[in-house]
């Protein structure tokens, strides 16, 4: 389960849209941003089933039930 705050959306968009090249920016930003993340975590054994990943502007949190 993954929720973000929208706070760490608009720092997404702010940081990472370009007009004039459309959404293609920020595509790779979630991909770095969220996909690796997430993929280095499971990897490392920290996001499990039952878990949930909180993405803010300062930070990535494990949230456990």
């Amino acid at each position: 389960h993954f929720e973000w705050t929208d706070g760490f959306v608009k720092q997404l968009i702010e940081k990472h849209y370009r007009f004039e090249l459309g959404a293609r920016p920020i595509k790779r930003a979630i991909q770095e941003d969220v996909a690796d993340v997430v993929a280095e975590k499971m990897l490392g054994g920290e996001f499990t089933k039952g878990n949930k990943i909180l993405f803010s502007e300062n930070s990535t949190q494990i949230l456990k039930n």
